[in-house]
This record gives C-alpha cells, sequence and structure tokens, in this order.
C-alpha cells in the first residue's frame, strides 16, 4: 500500500563565462511525507452483464467510515532551471505524489443491493471494503518575483477504485481505473525568508472519458523552510465524478494536512 518515492531534479548549469550562478543545487533529491486526515463520502454503481447496478452510498448504504487518516509519500518542488531557454526568473518544476486508503464497513441492509453481477437480499448482513489509490503527477512553470512565485501546471493523475462485499452467501469484487490529464494554477508568497504561505487549484478530466469525468482539487497551505527542512500544513478539497452507461464513481475529500519534507542538495 506504501511506497517510498526518491525523486531526482536536474538543474542546467549556466555557462561558465556568465556573470552570476544561480543560487541553487545541480542536483535535488527530495521525499515528502504527508498526514492528511480528510473527511470522507462516495457511491459506487456497477452494472452486471444482464442487471443494473445499484447507486451504492459508501458511508450510509454500506457503513463505510466517513474520515480516514491517510499517509501520504511524495516528491515535493524537484526543478529544472530553463533560465537559459526562457529567463533568469523562469524555472520548471515537477513532483510526484502517491496514496493509498482502505475504509472497511459493515451493514444489515435495508434494501435489496447489487454491484456487478452479484445481488444482495434486503437484511443480509455485508462487510465491505472500499481501496482507493492514487498517483499524481505534475509538471510547472514557475515565475519567480520576490516575494511571490506563480505558475500554472500539467496534471496527470492515475486511480484505481476496488470495492468488494460479501455476506456468508455472496461476494463481489469490482475495481474502476481512470487517467485523467488537465491544468492548473497556483501562487505562493515568501513574506519573510523563512515563511511561506500559497494556494494551488487544479481541474482535470479522463483521458479515456474526456467530458464524462470531472475532478476538482484545491490546496491552501504555509509552512516554514530552513535548510534542508521544510515543515507544511494546510487544508486540501478533492471532488472526483465518474459518469458512464455501465458505472459510475464519486467521492468527495476534505480536511486539513500536515507535510515534512527533506530535501537533499548537491
Amino acid at each position: 500500500m506504501f511506497a517510498f518515492p526518491l525523486v531526482l531534479g536536474f538543474q542546467i548549469l549556466p555557462d561558465p563565462a556568465s556573470e552570476e550562478k544561480p543560487n541553487r543545487a545541480s542536483v535535488e533529491l527530495s521525499a515528502v511525507r504527508q498526514y492528511w486526515l480528510p473527511d470522507f463520502r462516495g457511491s459506487l454503481r456497477v452494472d452486471g452483464g444482464n442487471r443494473a447496478g445499484s447507486n451504492l452510498r459508501l458511508t450510509h448504504d454500506l457503513g463505510v467510515p466517513d474520515e480516514a487518516a491517510i499517509p501520504m509519500y511524495g516528491g515535493g518542488d524537484i526543478s529544472v532551471t530553463v533560465r537559459q531557454t526562457f529567463s533568469e526568473k523562469d524555472r520548471l518544476l515537477f513532483s510526484m505524489e502517491y496514496w493509498g486508503y482502505s475504509w472497511v464497513g459493515d451493514k444489515t441492509l435495508a434494501t435489496s443491493e447489487t454491484l456487478g453481477n452479484q445481488t444482495f437480499p434486503a437484511g443480509a448482513y455485508v462487510e465491505s471494503h472500499f481501496h482507493l489509490t492514487s498517483l499524481m503527477l505534475d509538471a510547472f512553470l514557475a515565475h519567480e518575483e520576490k516575494p511571490f512565485r506563480l505558475g500554472l501546471s500539467i496534471p496527470i493523475h492515475v486511480i484505481s477504485a476496488r470495492s468488494r462485499m460479501d455476506s456468508l452467501t455472496t461476494s463481489s469484487r469490482e475495481t474502476v481505473r481512470d487517467v485523467g490529464w488537465g491544468g492548473g494554477v497556483f501562487i505562493d508568497v515568501r513574506p519573510i525568508p523563512l515563511a511561506f504561505a500559497g494556494v494551488t487549484a487544479k481541474a482535470l478530466t479522463s483521458f479515456a472519458h474526456a467530458g464524462e469525468t470531472v475532478e476538482e482539487d484545491v490546496r491552501a497551505y504555509a509552512g516554514l523552510e530552513w535548510g534542508p527542512f521544510r515543515l507544511e500544513g494546510g487544508y486540501r478539497y478533492i471532488h472526483y465524478d465518474l459518469a458512464l452507461p455501465e458505472k459510475d464513481l464519486s467521492y468527495v475529500l476534505y480536511g486539513p494536512y500536515v507535510a515534512f519534507s527533506l530535501i537533499l542538495r548537491f
């Protein structure tokens, strides 16, 4: 479920004859550990070969918890400086974020429910598992005008949602996968050398189902950075919605987070 990504950033070095060298390392190695404490709600529908699936509200119908403590791993501002191509104030940044979490619930069904090819009758006691995996890759073009930094991003998001329902006599397992892309904007400010604050916003849709998938990812944050250490806290909101003729998946995650980064520069 967990991964420890290591991400490398390579900075294009200036011509030795240039008057000033950039005050950044030629190689950066960064690892981010983050804890997110979101509230959760979601719904799922998967049709079977000859029957329509139920619109399962995960927390209400299946007793899945409505909150979580999600550990996340990723790479921070891993940079390739492109001053020679653009300007002294422009940088190309890359980041990666991975997380996975399982919600487990149980409930006696109030009505008959169908997941895939299996139907669970009203009154059946059902144990449910919902596992969500997320991999977000980002490329940013950042422009710096001290004390501000702002720019645009192109994110790619890979998700996998696995759902399982088990009763004494019946079991069903279904998976919904999607790969999306989109655009984003961000701005942050350093009012003093050690402190920073900012906001990011992204909007995405699916490669395979453009217009039928909508995703929003908004984050506000603030923190401190000293030498190789960075401590950040903030609030994040994610809304994902996939609506296809044979399946639906929708979820919302929102809540505070805290992140610690270790950045090694060479």
